[in-house]
């Protein structure tokens, strides 16, 4: 090889200077190049967990709470005009039933029209998605055009053009509930009395009108749409609120069953003069008190139609035999109770009445019996010095505060037979021919 072909020291060292400045100065720039979709990537999913809540421009959905139960309760009382007796009350006996039920509760009475808005609006506001929205209102409430509105103690009318600009409507409280996406929202209306302004108004329709009920949404009145509330006789409450605060802590009850029980319940205390009103878009299943609160007294399924009076209406019990319901097992005395105290739906003397429970058909049973006068006194002492009322709001239904026959003759006598009174859980007797109620039981087995 030439000497030109053999390259020289300096030309060697200038070659790997070149090689050592490219590695220097290339590197980096590929490494960053590398680094950028990473910065990116970063910076877009930073981006992806900004919400529009972050700029202010919306409302994110807030992070469902099905526990969550909030109430707004409110009874107007101290009207200017036309003042009414017990709708305060009934607000301070809902709020304090429905706090026994977990609720947060806001309780107000006698309000303005400036702090009844005030109250609608921070109860939109403590809703929660996916909770229970519960609104209560006791008061003076009217219908105008098919819209229903609820009457400010301080509000004057002089004409019914007034009202949009001097009530509250309805529809404010269902829109605010619709906007929190509660899994159920319910609203209960206990103001169907008279319109206080008639003599300003020219339309005289009564009462409110019926409402569309949104989804996931149950509207309750007091009264048909169109008909008129009783504000009470004689007690604090008044008819309808009266009913719905006992039935509400009943274990075990649905929520469409505590207002369908209530509704039986007015009807037949009002001798049909009120005929409460529901209206529902609800599918789900909510109970006010779980069927775990239960006591000793275990549920059975049966069932919810009106019950066969003769082992001859096969038919009707094959048809009602799927539906579901409830009698009570009670396990202290291995004796099985109907759950309904008045299956009969009439009182009769002591030999119809015997006739009618051995007849009894009742669950997939046969075996029906009158109580003996020892076991129905037993059964009544559970609900102390007022049975019907204890077991009125344990789980039982339609037990009387009358007068129940038992099986047992009185002493030797073959005219009389032994009684419980269950308005006061008393033992007496009576001649066999007078009418009372029937509540039959059997052995269990």
């Amino acid at each position: 090889m030439s000497d030109f072909s053999k390259p020289p020291i300096s030309r060697l060292l200038i070659a790997a200077l070149l090689l050592l400045s490219a590695f220097v100065f290339v590197a980096p720039v590929t490494y960053a190049a590398e680094a950028v979709p990473i910065k990116k990537a970063k910076k877009a999913k930073k981006a992806a967990t900004t919400t529009d809540d972050d700029r202010g421009l919306a409302v994110v959905e807030k992070n469902r709470d099905s526990s969550k139960r909030v109430a707004l309760v409110i009874g107007n009382s101290s009207y200017k005009s036309s003042p009414l007796k017990n709708p305060a009350n009934d607000a301070r006996t809902m709020a304090r039933t429905l706090r026994k039920l977990g609720f947060d509760v806001d309780e107000k009475t006698d309000l303005n029209y400036f702090q009844f808005n005030e109250a609608v609006e921070n109860f939109g506001n403590r809703l929660k998605t996916g909770g229970v929205g519960l609104f209560y209102y006791a008061g003076h409430g009217l219908q105008v055009q098919g819209n229903n509105y609820l009457v400010p103690v301080d509000t004057k009318m002089n004409s019914e053009n007034e009202v949009r600009y001097k009530a509250i409507d309805a529809g404010l409280i269902l829109a605010k509930m619709e906007m929190a996406k509660s899994d159920i929202n319910i609203v209960v209306l206990d103001a169907c009395r008279d319109n206080p302004f008639t003599r300003s108004f020219r339309s005289t329709s009564r009462g409110l009108a019926n409402m569309e009920a949104p989804n996931g949404t149950i509207i309750a009145y007091a009264t048909a749409p169109g008909k008129t509330a009783s504000d009470g006789e004689g007690g604090d409450n008044g008819l309808y609120t009266a009913e719905l605060v006992r039935v509400l802590e009943t274990p075990g009850l649905k929520v469409e069953d505590v207002f369908k029980r209530v509704l039986k319940s007015v009807r037949e205390k009002s001798g049909n003069a009120q005929v409460p009103w529901l209206s529902t878009s609800f599918e789900g299943d909510f109970y006010f008190t779980s069927p775990s609160s239960m006591t000793d007294l275990q549920l059975i399924p049966n069932l919810t139609q009106p019950l066969p009076k003769t082992t001859q209406d096969n038919v009707t019990l094959k048809k009602m035999a799927s539906v579901p319901e409830l009698i009570y097992a009670d396990s202290s005395t291995g004796l099985m109770w109907a759950r309904n105290g008045n299956i009969s739906d009439d009182t009769m003397n002591w030999s119809d009445a015997m006739s009618w429970a051995k007849n009894l058909n009742y669950g997939g049973y046969n075996d029906w019996r009158l109580p003996t006068k020892e076991e129905l006194e037993s059964f009544s002492k559970r609900g102390g010095n007022r049975p019907s009322k204890w077991f009125n709001a344990n789980g039982f239904d339609a037990v009387q505060s009358a007068y129940y026959w038992s099986g047992s003759n009185f002493a030797s006598s073959t005219d009389s037979a032994c009684f419980v009174g269950m308005d006061y859980g008393y033992v007496s007797s009576c001649y066999k021919y007078r009418s009372l109620y029937v509540w039959p039981v059997r052995s269990g087995q």
